[in-house]
């Protein structure tokens, strides 16, 4: 076996222990956190968010952590300020199951909510920590490709998403709704963008992040080293656009960041024109 693919192997093994021990401690110091304030997470649910989704956080940096020397991570543009102050949804492009880990890295310390597909839930230990830590869940069907969803769940869905941008917790979405097998950016969704177009006084803050394809490609199992270039951008403001120019202009804002990564391509890395005919990768 050739020496690379061996290294690869070892990174896949190694990976999926840390990964799998993290994911069980989180779990326990969650559940322990959960019955220890279930008076306090009754009278204020944020809270659910901000200790146990931030244990859950704080371990899944961790195991990211324990990867470091295998994988390098460099922040091109850093997190403007405010972030905690503000009704903020982050947009983020989605090229791999690594990029969890990597805004995680980003926002760590700063309550968030994630959107997530609901059969992440049920991954064993995985989806129950996720779940524990608090996440707004997307329930997607097989109709239309599988981009069709469950009668009244978005509506459901951003009705939670409000009520915690009002309660300070930033709300993070892949706006693509899926992984690009490519690594090339897709086309936005206009889900959460009507969200923020109904309701200005949110901001959109958009995240770029380069090569995490390369590091976990879809449809492996196996891992590979290298380095996750993250670019944030500045503040969008809903005011005043409507929701196709709120998509669009979070495209273009994501889509210049990722030109600041040095592993950009400008043949490879055009965006694409058309979206996904069919949802998902598997889990």
């Amino acid at each position: 076996m050739e020496p690379y693919k061996i290294l690869c192997f070892l990174l896949t093994v190694y990976f999926y222990t840390v990964v799998s021990i993290t994911l069980l401690i989180s779990f326990i110091v969650q559940c322990v956190e959960a019955f220890v304030l279930f008076p306090l997470l009754v009278i204020k649910p944020k809270l659910r968010v901000v200790i146990l989704g931030q244990t859950h956080l704080g371990l899944m940096e961790l195991a990211y952590l324990l990867c470091r020397p295998f994988w390098g991570k460099r922040i091109l543009r850093p997190l403007p300020s405010g972030v905690s102050s503000k009704k903020v949804i982050v947009m983020v492009n989605h090229t791999s199951k690594v990029d969890p880990w990597v805004v995680g890295s980003v926002l760590l310390g700063i309550p968030a909510m994630y959107v997530i597909k609901r059969a992440l839930l049920k991954v064993p230990v995985a989806g129950w920590a996720q779940y524990m830590a608090g996440c707004l869940v997307v329930r997607f069907t097989k109709e239309k490709g599988g981009w069709g969803t469950e009668p009244g769940a978005v509506q459901e869905m951003m009705k939670e998403a409000l009520k915690a941008l009002s309660d300070g917790i930033i709300v993070v979405v892949f706006p693509e709704g899926t992984r690009s097998v490519t690594g090339r950016l897709q086309p936005f969704r206009n889900g959460f963008f009507r969200l923020a177009a109904e309701n200005p006084d949110i901001s959109i803050l958009p995240i770029a992040m380069h090569n995490n394809g390369k590091l976990w490609p879809v449809n492996s199992s196996i891992l590979y080293p290298g380095t996750s270039y993250i670019a944030v951008g500045d503040y969008i403001s809903a005011e005043g656009l409507t929701t196709e120019q709120l998509r669009d202009k979070t495209h273009d804002a994501i889509f210049d960041l990722l030109k600041l990564s040095p592993e950009f391509d400008p043949l490879r890395d055009q965006p694409l024109k058309e979206a996904a005919s069919e949802r998902g990768h598997g889990l």
